[in-house]
């Protein structure tokens, strides 16, 4: 697969810094700055992003808590998007109710 740059910008702050976001073989691989963007510069945590992407401690599904905060070990547990967005849904409406 060819090297593909998408101009776009950066979601790390409220700067929303212009950058150039490099794929290579359909995998994120750089993040640039954008040379036509007017601040025409991206910070270190801007830089960071596809470390970030890939870190193998990132979170890809909907965790909960079983035990106390502050106990040391919280006992997160998966769960599906459907419970997580419905213990949501039920929290929200309690509050606003």
């Amino acid at each position: 697969m060819p090297t593909e740059d998408i101009h776009t910008y950066c979601p790390m702050c409220v700067a929303a810094c212009g950058v150039v976001a490099r794929v290579e073989d359909g995998r994120f691989t750089k993040v640039l700055p954008d040379s036509d963007h007017p601040n025409g510069g991206i910070c270190i945590k801007g830089s960071a992003a596809p470390e970030i992407v890939y870190s193998p401690d990132r979170l890809r599904h909907p965790m909960k808590r079983t035990r106390p905060k502050g106990d040391p070990d919280p006992g997160w547990v998966e769960v599906s998007w459907e419970e997580a967005l419905g213990t949501i849904a039920a929290r929200l409406s309690t509050i606003r109710d």
